[in-house]
């Protein structure tokens, strides 16, 4: 239901409040109409492009407004500019990105880094945007049955931030608020204990069993976490002795780590590369010492030009157009740092 302030010195706008908190009536009217008109245009447009009619691809793709925010290098005293956290999150959308499979490692990675650090300091409108992209990416999780790891752990930096903050003036905003979340994540534990995976039936069917050995390999090589990996190999026998495989870890070796600290763990072990390697020991020698390396499918990029951030996969409208198009890939700490945290 829309909003009418009673201050005097307000300029009459009606509000009305959203999944992404309050915002004005007639931009969220315009907003509404422009989602509607893509959605039905891209359709059509997609729909022409695979019966190969006349429309081109640049054309469509000029259609949509991809996500984008675009951070001010350079502020004076006459002109000054700033984004919010919350804003921010907006103009990425974030919480679309909780639903893409190649942009949800990312994501969980932000929450996780805001979550972990100084989550009660943040703003009411960042707090309560974070509770929303988690619920989204829960959701998603949810429905598909992959990545309940990620979820979870972020629950428990959550709900271990909450804890940390509970009492006044350790977090910004309400009690009514603080304890709003509480209930948001006690909400999400429960459901979380309560999902149970659905087993495939027997179809009749391929599954990955009934692949042959160097195509399961060839499958398991690309596994960037080692967990993974372990947890295929309980599955059945085959499974065991193709992710036991002393070339496997090899993989996982060079993949993680540099050849400085492979020579260095090497060395303090006592052996070399000529000689023979057990390699999943050497893999948890280095995991203890190092951790592993963080892979992400998508990233967000800054623009060298314009400083806009942008989804690598999703691109910018760029105002430099006459300028060689460059960016920098922008870690979640990296993110984090820009955005003003």
């Amino acid at each position: 239901m829309p909003f009418l302030g009673q201050d005097w010195r307000g300029p009459g706008e009606e509000w009305v409040k959203t999944t992404e908190g309050w915002d004005r009536l007639k931009l969220w009217r315009l907003r509404l109409l422009e989602n509607l008109n893509e959605n039905i245009v891209s359709r059509i447009l997609k729909e022409a492009l695979e019966q190969n009619t006349f429309i081109q691809k640049d054309e469509y793709s000029h259609c949509h407004q991809p996500p984008h925010v675009l951070i001010p290098k350079h502020t004076t005293k006459e002109c000054t500019g700033s984004t919010s956290l919350a804003e921010s999150f907006s103009k990425l959308d974030m919480v679309g990105a909780a639903r893409d499979p190649r942009r949800f490692a990312y994501t969980c990675k932000v929450l996780q880094y805001f979550i972990r650090h100084n989550f009660g300091n943040l703003s009411g409108t960042a707090q309560k945007y974070i509770l929303t992209i988690l619920e989204e990416a829960f959701n998603h999780v949810l429905k598909t049955g992959n990545n309940i790891k990620q979820v979870h752990r972020l629950l428990i930096d959550l709900t271990e931030a909450l804890n940390d903050n509970a009492f006044y003036p350790n977090h910004v905003g309400s009690l009514a608020l603080h304890d709003k979340h509480n209930q948001t994540v006690q909400k999400m534990e429960r459901r979380l204990n309560n999902f149970k995976m659905q087993e495939r039936k027997d179809d009749g069917k391929l599954t990955l069993s009934d692949l042959p050995d160097d195509c399961i390999r060839n499958i398991l090589v690309q596994l960037s976490d080692h967990i993974d990996l372990v947890h295929s190999g309980e599955t059945q026998q085959s499974m065991y002795n193709i992710s036991s495989d002393n070339q496997m870890w090899k993989q996982m070796c060079l993949f993680h780590f540099n050849d400085v600290q492979l020579a260095t763990m090497l060395q303090r072990l006592g052996g070399s590369f000529e000689e023979g390697v057990d390699w999943k020991l050497l893999y948890k020698k280095l995991v203890r010492r190092h951790g592993t390396k963080d892979v992400y499918a998508v990233m967000i990029h800054s623009c060298n030009n314009c400083g806009s951030l942008y989804w690598e996969s999703h691109g910018h409208p760029c105002h430099f157009t006459d300028l060689k198009a460059s960016s920098t890939p922008m870690t979640p700490q990296m993110f984090a740092r820009v955005v003003g945290f």
